[in-house]
């Protein structure tokens, strides 16, 4: 008989740390921050806490009796709650990464608020793009003087055309695809540069991808998500907390400052969020640099000869496989390579057709 201690080990290992980084992690936060908040009789209207018959000062003495006084079944009760906060947390883990994306729905989408943020990264991006053709015209004197702050002069533009480079890192390389936060940017960026360098479309091509990545990227990709979705996770996390502790705003003691504290810790989650979003494009652009031919290698689709049939090729392929399923067959004049070992190739293959290139023209 399976020893049930034994099912639960390999159970918990299965999940992975990254459930519990993702899921567990937040809610211990967010129940523990909640009991803290109730617990220590800050917000107004509250009376102090009483034991036997003496009143316990506000804040941390009050925050300690609560947790002194929980026994088992309080205890069992908070472990529940964090259980149920987590469950309710892992199906909605897409949601809230693209709600800090800037994904708010289709009647937001066509609002003020989400225009107005748009707008303000389409002229940060305009910005950067005009700063790029800045130019200086050398002094037509020999004086040093001249010379001397013409070189200063450059030297700031310099700095100018540098910073005006990792902003548009962060912005998509098409207009159109701009989104209203940071953090949907960055992410926008790496869905729409990965794969087309070599003509293939990165929605539509990297699930197709993924099996054939190596386990060492692979792993470092799964651990950059789990980065990514526990710190955007926090971002919702902690704006909650910043809304709930505002009513402390009112005490104008230090306590007021809570709220502060929480929304310092969204900033800084926010900032953690759009590195991680940063290095998952760096590792999704190097799956496509050392993986694509993998994964015409197991679509039995011939390798190009050169960057430029790659590219021809890729885009046909794309545009094939963006269509809906059933919806139409691959073309006719498409031509596949069988290794040996593949069956029906020692039997022999039928004459080779055009390439895909040829496919794509026709």
């Amino acid at each position: 008989m399976t020893d049930p201690v034994s099912i639960s080990k390999e159970s918990i290992k299965a999940l992975g740390p990254g459930a519990y980084l993702v899921t567990a992690l937040p809610s211990i936060v967010f129940v523990l921050t909640l009991f803290a908040l109730l617990s220590s009789r800050l917000v107004p209207f509250m009376a102090p806490a009483r034991q036997g018959g003496k009143e316990i000062g506000r804040g941390i003495p009050s925050v300690l009796a609560a947790a002194r006084s929980l026994g088992v079944a309080g205890t069992v009760l908070l472990v529940l709650a964090v259980v149920c906060v987590a469950v309710l947390l892992r199906p909605l883990q897409i949601s809230l990464v693209q709600v800090v994306e800037g994904y708010w729905g289709a009647r937001a989408q066509e609002g003020f608020v989400h225009a107005l943020a748009t707008e303000r990264h389409r002229r940060a991006r305009d910005r950067a793009l005009a700063r790029l053709s800045v130019r200086l015209q050398a002094p037509a004197s020999l004086d040093l003087t001249e010379l001397a702050a013409f070189a200063r002069r450059q030297r700031g533009v310099t700095r100018l055309i540098g910073r005006a480079n990792a902003a548009l890192g962060r912005y998509p390389a098409d207009g159109d695809h701009l989104m209203p936060t940071v953090l949907g940017n960055v992410l926008r960026r790496a869905e729409t540069t990965a794969g087309e360098r070599y003509g293939l479309s990165t929605v539509v091509t990297y699930p197709r991808l993924y099996p054939h990545l190596s386990s060492k990227l692979d792993g470092e990709i799964s651990n950059q998500l789990d980065t990514l979705d526990t710190t955007a996770t926090f971002v919702v996390l902690f704006s909650l907390e910043t809304v709930i502790t505002s009513v402390l705003l009112i005490r104008f003691d230090w306590w007021m400052s809570v709220p502060l504290v929480f929304f310092a810790m969204l900033c800084v989650a926010y900032v953690g969020a759009v590195r991680a979003a940063a290095r998952h494009g760096e590792l999704l652009a190097v799956a496509y640099d050392l993986h694509r031919f993998d994964l015409l290698k197991a679509l039995h689709l011939e390798l190009p000869e050169n960057p430029a049939t790659e590219v021809a090729n890729n885009k046909v392929l794309s545009d094939f496989l963006q269509r809906a399923v059933g919806e139409t067959p691959p073309p006719s004049s498409w031509r596949y390579q069988h290794s040996s070992s593949d069956p029906g190739a020692a039997a022999g293959a039928s004459p080779p057709g055009p390439s895909i290139e040829d496919a794509g023209k026709g």
